[in-house]
């Protein structure tokens, strides 16, 4: 997959009308909170509303008539979601952004409506998945602080875009991204509870991510050999210094 997605980046590199369609990974970078929106029911709203829960923000850009590739993104990422005990809404917070100016409301609520239907939980439903459309102006600033590239494609009217979740912390700083249609449940999850800073999962999840890191080019958590090599070593030094007092003890009693 990874390698798929490197040869399509050169394509578009090599393509002048499509220079700029990719992703940046803007790792640390702040999402504008003060941005507004249209929610599903056509309410203005900030995108700050959604960063007020402590929990972490995964964001999708999207658009309502993409021919392919969102239907494919959004499909894996229900997937994957179908995949973990926790759930839109409470765990973490899921948002959809239209990069389309046109999209409406009502227009991007199919797309909404289709997906919701498949993930049925009910914290979804009840605003733990939104799905907003905006101004220009609007969508252009939070895609460009997340280093998302596309661009309106003019013979068609189709957008050229990539496919990126984009993993926030609960105070809108960029953490992770997961590249790709396909969205493996426990690299989601793991994540999801790097992006909280440990403010959500177990103790287990926070020793695994002190041993374990995220492979960018494998798309998942590998692990952290110099990590795992110190720890080794406390182990063999501490069974090595229990060996060394129970034979001390040992020659002591023999002696005595």
């Amino acid at each position: 997959m990874a390698g798929g997605l490197a040869m399509g980046a050169q394509i578009v590199e090599d393509l002048p009308q499509l220079q700029g369609v990719g992703v940046t990974q803007n790792l640390g970078a702040q999402v504008p909170l003060d941005l507004q929106f249209r929610n599903s029911a056509g309410e203005s709203v900030s995108l700050g509303q959604f960063f007020q829960t402590g929990r972490p923000v995964a964001l999708t850009l999207n658009y309502a008539n993409c021919p392919q590739l969102c239907n494919l993104q959004l499909d894996g990422l229900v997937a994957g979601l179908d995949g973990m005990e926790w759930s839109a809404g409470r765990e973490f917070q899921l948002i959809t952004v239209s990069i389309d100016p046109t999209d409406t409301p009502q227009r991007f609520n199919v797309l909404r409506d289709k997906l919701l239907g498949r993930y049925s939980r009910t914290s979804a439903f009840d605003g733990g998945w939104e799905f907003l459309t905006g101004s220009e102006a609007s969508i252009q600033s939070l895609a460009k602080s997340v280093g998302f590239g596309y661009k309106r494609v003019e013979l068609t009217g189709d957008y050229a875009h990539a496919a990126a979740l984009i993993l926030l912390t609960p105070t809108g700083q960029v953490s992770r991204y997961l590249d790709g249609v396909l969205y493996d449940s426990n690299t989601l999850r793991l994540s999801l509870v790097e992006s909280a800073g440990g403010a959500i999962g177990s103790y287990l999840d926070a020793a695994f991510l002190t041993c374990f890191y995220y492979d960018s080019s494998a798309g998942t958590y590998a692990p952290a050999v110099m990590t795992l090599t110190r720890i080794a070593g406390a182990v063999l030094v501490f069974f090595g210094v229990g060996l060394f007092f129970r034979t001390q003890r040992r020659n002591r009693f023999n002696l005595a």
